[in-house]
């Protein structure tokens, strides 16, 4: 089982909307009965590996990251900021081309600094997951 959660937080300390990745191929037994989109209690997308890809970034900016920018009212001319690990999803120039048409910024972390710049990944996302985990073996 593969599954990686987007954990995101505001510059003023808000949380955005968990959204969760899961593993998933044709080849296996079929979508899993609860994956209806619109029941579910956040984001989540389906990859063959079940880690972030180009095309499950873009859905997250488009279901997560654009609704938060919108409600907090950015003006036309205003460009929000965006901080991310340096995944290889991340870094898609197709998902960098829509985040510079949205007028967002982007900055991209070091590798191997999770430890020290995502503390939501080793402080909420990494508890969470292996909370998760230990409940599907149960």
């Amino acid at each position: 089982m593969r599954f990686t959660v987007n954990a995101a937080v505001t510059g003023t300390g808000g949380a955005l909307p968990i959204s969760i990745i899961w593993r998933w191929t044709p080849k296996k037994r079929g979508m899993p009965s609860w994956a209806k989109k619109n029941v579910q209690p956040c984001l989540c997308s389906f990859t063959k590996g079940g880690s972030q890809s180009e095309d499950s970034m873009i859905e997250w900016i488009q279901d997560v990251l654009l609704p938060y920018l919108d409600a907090e009212g950015r003006g036309p001319e205003e460009w929000a900021l965006l901080i991310l690990n340096p995944a290889t999803a991340h870094r898609a120039e197709a998902v960098l081309d829509i985040l510079k048409e949205l007028r967002i910024a982007v900055a991209i972390m070091p590798s191997s600094t999770t430890w020290k710049f995502q503390m939501i990944d080793v402080v909420v996302a990494k508890p969470f997951k292996d909370a998760l985990c230990d409940k599907w073996a149960d």
